[in-house]
């Protein structure tokens, strides 16, 4: 049992774990896959307004108005979309600057514009356009996209991954607690089942607590008829032997007829010399028609008969068990015990007959339990 339960434990640490596990995985990725999301979001909003400023930055330029040029960089700084952006010429002059006390907007449009190759490549952090403006040469629009957001996996997310998390080991542990009860209840089981086997074990030690289930009812349930049983079968045995030691002849064979076994005795030729009640009743006949029969006329079944007969033989103790049945009735499980007697020279033979019927319904009980509890362990 301590085993069992050391095993369920373990198990049900690494399942939180896992699941754990799983959950922080999740909002990791969810972490990096919104992130790089909105970094490319960005840089595209950024390349598109870079495209639109260029053309509006060409129109002023044509017409030598700085002004309008350097007011609309400021607007378009101010909306957010970008962080900076400036206009520079070939050789990277500025001449218009998104900050209002940058030097660039300070200087005038110079009259010869330097020349450039008309290609220019995009430096990290920033985004260059290069356009031309007709009659004075070619230029540069340089724009700064916004500086990186903040994680898109906000408070909320974190609460919601880690609610869910709770969740699940709370479902792991609830489903665990469920399969280990009825694993602890099936080894319960088990140990009483080999504890059965030791000689001497009492219905206490074989009996588990009803707290593990509907299973530890059951099982219960027959080990008190088992043991119903057995205390039945003793005092009725050790009522017989004080009634037969205390009386004569006529009080044994009235004794006997009070008996709830059936009890035969044989010559020495083997025809039944005596039959009480219940060994008619047992055998479904009437006594007086068992009385100077042979055995073999009386115990018909060609498996039970020769273990009667060689322990009549070998004068040994013996037991069989005899299946009857008749129309309309139903099957009754007799046990026949032969035991040798000797009345003086004279040789006789003592058969005891018992109905272990309900003994043998409650034995398939057990196994079929069994076999349900070991299927399901």
């Amino acid at each position: 049992m301590r085993a069992a339960a050391g095993a369920l434990f373990t198990l049900g640490v690494l399942g939180a774990v896992v699941v754990a596990a799983t959950v922080a995985a999740c909002i990791w990725w969810m972490t990096v896959t919104g992130r790089r999301a909105v970094d490319n979001t960005r840089q595209q909003r950024a390349q598109e307004l870079a495209g639109v400023l260029a053309a509006a930055a060409q129109g002023a330029l044509r017409h030598g108005d700085l002004a309008d040029l350097r007011l609309t960089l400021r607007e378009t700084a101010a909306t957010g979309a970008v962080a900076s952006c400036r206009v520079e010429l070939a050789d990277g002059t500025a001449i218009a600057d998104s900050s209002a006390t940058a030097v660039a907007n300070r200087r005038e449009l110079p009259d010869r514009w330097p020349e450039g190759a008309g290609t220019f490549t995009d430096k990290e952090g920033e985004i260059r356009t290069s356009f031309t403006v007709s009659d004075r040469g070619l230029a540069v629009l340089v724009v700064h996209p916004p500086p990186v957001s903040a994680s898109p996996v906000t408070a909320e997310v974190l609460l919601g991954g880690g609610g869910i998390c709770v969740a699940g080991v709370l479902f792991w542990s609830a489903a665990l607690r469920r399969t280990g009860k009825r694993i602890k209840c099936l080894g319960a089981v088990r140990s009483a089942l080999l504890d059965a086997n030791t000689a001497g074990a009492c219905a206490d030690s074989l009996t588990v607590a009803d707290a593990f289930g509907a299973e530890a009812v059951a099982w219960n349930t027959l080990i008190a008829e088992r043991d119903r049983l057995r205390s039945g079968s003793s005092l009725a045995e050790a009522e017989s032997s004080g009634r037969a030691n205390s009386r004569g002849e006529s009080a044994n064979a009235a004794a006997l007829d009070g008996l709830w076994l059936g009890v035969m005795l044989l010559d020495g030729s083997g025809k039944v010399e005596y039959a009480n009640g219940a060994a008619g009743v047992m055998l479904r006949t009437r006594r007086e028609t068992l009385l100077g029969r042979e055995l073999s006329e009386v115990v018909t079944d060609q498996t039970v008969l020769p273990v009667l007969r060689d322990a009549m033989n070998t004068r040994q103790r013996a037991s069989a068990e005899l299946v009857t049945s008749q129309d309309n009735q139903e099957r009754a499980v007799l046990r026949l015990t032969v035991k040798a007697l000797r009345r003086g020279d004279v040789a006789a033979t003592m058969v005891l007959i018992e109905d272990v019927t309900q003994q043998r319904v409650a034995d398939e009980s057990r196994n079929a339990f069994v076999s349900q509890a070991t299927h399901e362990l």
